[in-house]
């Protein structure tokens, strides 16, 4: 019971870190990644549709993206959606494929990803500390049904805490070395 609890703890808190660390990679200043389009969705007669199930993204260079719609008759829809989202971008179209280029980062907008980057941390944070809650509950209810001693619970907790203060201090390292990243010119 007590090392299913633990065990339990540690996943969970894995799996948040997890989707923090591959959120902020998708986050760069050196090279532009195709995963910042892929919140984008295109509207194609009155429905929304993800832009990457449209079409292929790709990196063409540092800082430009190469769109290339599957179907041509989705073309003129990117193109629209992609223009109306205002985000500086300028669009090239050659043949078949638009190609998007993103403007370098001012020191301003590299600060606005940092502050981005803490504010998604914090909620990391408080997912980790919703777990330890959550197994905390697991532990006291183990010892209300009697399946474990007062002292086993206190061990739970005590090691609980631990592991939230050891993942706590992972995301607070991963922050520190993304914010580095960015605000390298």
């Amino acid at each position: 019971m007590i090392n299913n609890i633990i065990q339990n703890t540690k996943d969970c808190m894995e799996k948040h870190i997890l989707v923090f660390k591959n959120h902020i990679n998708t986050i760069r200043t050196n090279r532009v990644c195709p995963e910042i389009l892929n919140n984008i969705y295109i509207e194609y007669y009155g429905k929304k549709i993800p832009l990457c199930q449209v079409s292929s993204i790709v990196s063409s260079d540092a800082r430009t993206l190469k769109v290339s719609p599957f179907n041509n008759e989705y073309f003129n829809f990117i193109k629209k959606t992609i223009i109306n989202l205002n985000l500086g971008f300028s669009l090239n179209i050659r043949e078949n494929n638009i190609y998007v280029t993103v403007p370098d980062l001012t020191e301003e907008n590299r600060k606005k990803l940092v502050k981005i980057v803490k504010n998604d941390a914090e909620k990391v944070r408080i997912y980790v500390r919703n777990t330890r809650r959550d197994n905390n509950e697991l532990a006291k209810k183990a010892l209300k049904e009697k399946n474990i001693t007062k002292d086993e619970e206190r061990k739970i907790q005590n090691e609980i805490q631990k592991i939230t203060n050891l993942y706590i201090q992972k995301i607070d390292h991963l922050v520190s070395d993304k914010e580095t990243d960015l605000m390298t010119f």
